[in-house]
């Protein structure tokens, strides 16, 4: 039998470092691991068209510096890229990102076998997540779970743009900005913000009422 064979990609090594001794020591089944740690470098390793690398499970940190050339702009993006190319693969996906909405953009948009929050997990819960992947299983840490079931139930959060629109308000983007960022017009920007609002049952609140009331609902 041909052994697992893992790619590892973070872009901070001493992370990578631990997570494939965590995984040599605990996995039982017979595994190979390779490491990355930059986008660039993962993808030159997963596309490589003269020597391609098979993998059957894949990690990855959705945070992660960009491959411009590429226009690969974040572990998600990556992420999104293999699971078109390489549908057979499992996607490991952990991230520092606790906000629902995040987490569920991540589920909705990748569909991994396995999303873990960092905080979240310990040594015991990052060898079961590869035990269960290994195993034609999925794992979701709690606070991942918690998010996917509760905005699961919300048709507005299963539309991607306005998951996106609803993050970027968030991080303070303007309505130029965010119209640029997703190849839009800006009067789409500001006929999806009133449908934010809507949602958010908001009035005319300006952006800071919108992020304050998506955070008590727990949208972020």
């Amino acid at each position: 039998m041909m052994p697992i064979r893992i790619l590892l990609v973070d872009d901070h090594p001493l992370i990578i470092e631990g997570y494939r001794t965590i995984l040599l020591q605990t996995i039982k089944t017979d595994i190979e691991i390779f490491t990355s740690y930059s986008i660039e470098n993962a993808y030159q390793i997963i596309f490589d068209e003269i020597a391609p690398k098979r993998f059957d499970i894949i990690l990855l940190d959705i945070s992660m510096p960009p491959f411009r050339e590429k226009r690969i702009d974040n572990g998600l993006a990556l992420g999104k890229l293999i699971r078109e190319t390489h549908p057979a693969v499992k996607l490991v996906v952990l991230t520092m990102h606790g906000e629902p909405i995040v987490l569920f953009n991540v589920y909705e948009t990748l569909r991994p076998e396995s999303l873990m929050v960092k905080t979240d997990i310990d040594f015991k819960g990052f060898t079961l997540a590869f035990e269960n992947v290994i195993n034609g299983e999925e794992y979701f840490s709690e606070t991942a779970r918690n998010a996917i079931r509760t905005l699961n139930l919300q048709n507005f959060c299963k539309d991607e743009i306005n998951r996106k629109i609803l993050l970027m308000i968030s991080e303070r983007f303007t309505i130029k900005d965010i119209a640029h960022a997703l190849k839009i017009s800006e009067s789409t920007v500001e006929k999806r913000k009133a449908i934010i609002r809507d949602f958010l049952n908001i009035k005319d609140g300006k952006d800071t009422e919108i992020i304050l009331v998506a955070k008590s609902l727990g949208l972020l």
